[in-house]
């Protein structure tokens, strides 16, 4: 299952941020994103959501997993994310997704 990063320059406030970034409040979203704090090893503190949405090109429903970060340090703000149509494969990956968001971390050389 295919899982995206990126980073950017930190902007805004802080809060209002990471749930734009995370889509905690996705109008698009079938029902209301479950959000979640999550504190990552090396990221430090952030935002977890897992939402439903309707596919465009596909009449079932897409399956979302997204997570958030503002790495203060680095004044970045960190995003990673995973979507699929496969609801039971993205709720096996789970603990997988959990270690790599762990495992993430900025390398400024």
């Amino acid at each position: 299952m295919p899982v995206f990063a990126a980073i950017g320059p930190s902007s805004g406030p802080c809060e209002e941020t990471l749930r734009v970034l995370a889509m905690a409040d996705d109008p698009h979203a079938v029902e209301p994103p479950v959000v979640k704090r999550f504190k990552a090893r090396r990221l430090g503190e952030g935002l977890n959501t897992f939402r439903y949405m309707n596919h465009e090109a596909s009449p079932h429903l897409l399956a979302c997993a997204r997570y958030a970060w503002r790495v203060e340090e680095h004044g970045a703000d960190v995003v990673m994310w995973t979507a699929t149509e496969d609801i039971a494969r993205i709720m096996r990956a789970a603990q997988d997704l959990e270690h790599l968001a762990h495992s993430l971390t900025i390398y400024d050389p």
